[in-house]
């Protein structure tokens, strides 16, 4: 971890920096990994103490909102945590979502129903939406793309481990120890991560940009998932799947789809603009991790079903 870009050397307009040393480097780096490393656990710590969770409440209907809702969430804000650090800078938003993590984290923790717990897990999802992205930002303004590898490498090798560990933590603390201690461990990680965020990002150079926050679309794209979601979470449980209720939920969200479709055509500065697609490396990436991510042995929503259906069975 010795070399800093020439961007990162740019002091921002009116306010003079000091280039940046090996040394800022590396402390903003452990800072941004920690950072990462929670926000990848808690997409995989969780699934292996829902059984727990649902005994525990005795909701067994509304479990998989659980992980939803997080992932849900971060999906959406990512987009805009980009926006906002161009306008408030990276360290200003990164102190941001951590603090909002941990909140939800707290809210998850000390939740004494299923729908506290679903809301403490959305606040969650919009502090951990904006970890991924920013990291990610950030590590672009310090390294150079010569050196950027590198440094992805030790990124993902957080995301290895926090894949493996966290199913197995997650069933761990849910067996032997309270479900909550799975969001409680947050608290202290995310302090420390808060700590060297705050001290070590301070050196790093803003590079002021304005945008126009395109909320429209946010709030179109959150509407068209949610009434989709709500609808295959209902459909052969609640409902039957050709009743007038899914159809319905079925039709408004590709109404609503459609309309997000047509407003990212039309906005000034789109909440996620097409044009990018045109891109082979973008729209084959982009086809690639959907169809990963909708895999049943693999994918968010098989880990869901299947520790919902073993919560569920009689044995």
């Amino acid at each position: 971890m010795h070399s800093v870009s020439r961007e990162s050397s740019k002091p921002a307009e009116g306010t003079p920096h000091a280039p940046l040393t090996s040394a800022d480097v590396r402390r903003i780096f452990y800072g941004l990994m920690l950072a990462m490393f929670l926000s990848a656990l808690n997409q995989t710590i969780v699934a292996t103490a829902l059984p727990t969770i649902g005994r525990d409440f005795g909701d067994f209907e509304n479990l998989s909102w659980v992980i939803i809702a997080y992932l849900l969430a971060s999906t959406v804000v990512s987009p805009l945590y980009g926006k906002l650090s161009d306008i408030h800078g990276r360290r200003a938003m990164m102190l941001v979502a951590i603090g909002l993590f941990l909140a939800g984290s707290v809210v998850s923790a000390a939740a004494p129903d299923m729908a506290v717990l679903i809301a403490g897990r959305t606040l969650q999802g919009i502090g951990g939406g904006g970890i991924v992205p920013l990291t990610q930002t950030t590590i672009a303004d310090m390294i150079t793309p010569r050196e950027r590898g590198r440094y992805q490498a030790y990124m993902g090798t957080s995301w290895i481990v926090a894949g493996v560990a966290g199913p197995a933590l997650g069933g761990v603390i849910a067996e032997h120890l309270h479900w909550s201690m799975i969001f409680w461990l947050n608290v202290p990680f995310g302090l420390v991560a808060t700590l060297l965020t705050y001290h070590a990002m301070k050196r790093l150079p803003r590079h002021e940009r304005p945008h126009q926050l395109d909320l429209v679309g946010a709030a179109l794209m959150i509407a068209a998932a949610t009434v989709f979601l709500i609808a295959l979470t209902s459909g052969g449980t609640r409902l039957p799947w050709m009743s007038p209720t899914i159809l319905i939920l079925m039709a408004a969200s590709l109404a609503l789809g459609l309309v997000f479709i047509g407003w990212l055509r039309l906005a000034r500065e789109p909440f996620l603009p097409l044009t990018v697609l045109r891109n082979p490396v973008m729209r084959d990436g982009t086809a690639a991790t959907s169809w990963t991510n909708a895999i049943p042995p693999c994918g968010p929503a098989a880990r869901v079903e299947r520790a919902t259906c073993t919560a569920s069975s009689p044995s």
